[in-house]
């Protein structure tokens, strides 16, 4: 089947995306080289620092998070899983970008406790005078 997605303009004139129409087989083929190339590149620089320097934890730490990373990945969920659309939401194409900063939402969600915190204060504060 086709689908459409999405995709930005590498131009910097219009900032609405540009939709793509592209064969579910070829969108899925986009994924999967997405994915080993961000394999790799892990993979890379975590041998560069074992050589560069002699730690053994990336290593070990590569060793056992991209195998289970792997099964949090949508296309192994639906070819060596064998899960389909209809049972699981979140593998309808096109797939939904995770985050891809992980710093970045950790960043984002103590500002947010720390303006309910404010709030919390504010309200507080407005009932003792009511009082």
């Amino acid at each position: 089947g086709a689908m459409e997605q999405a995709q930005a303009q590498s131009s910097g004139e219009s900032t609405e995306p540009k939709f793509v129409q592209m064969t579910v087989h070829d969108y899925d083929k986009e994924q999967l080289v997405a994915y080993l190339k961000q394999m790799c590149i892990g993979a890379a620089i975590t041998c560069f620092i074992h050589y560069k320097w002699g730690y053994p934890q990336p290593l070990l730490f590569q060793a056992v998070m991209n195998p289970m990373g792997l099964f949090d990945n949508p296309l192994a969920k639906i070819y060596l899983l064998g899960r389909t659309e209809e049972t699981d939401a979140k593998l309808q194409r096109p797939f939904k970008a995770e985050q891809s900063n992980p710093l970045k939402a950790m960043l984002e969600n103590p500002e947010q406790k720390e303006e309910t915190g404010k709030a919390k204060k504010a309200k507080a504060k407005a009932a003792k005078k009511e009082n």
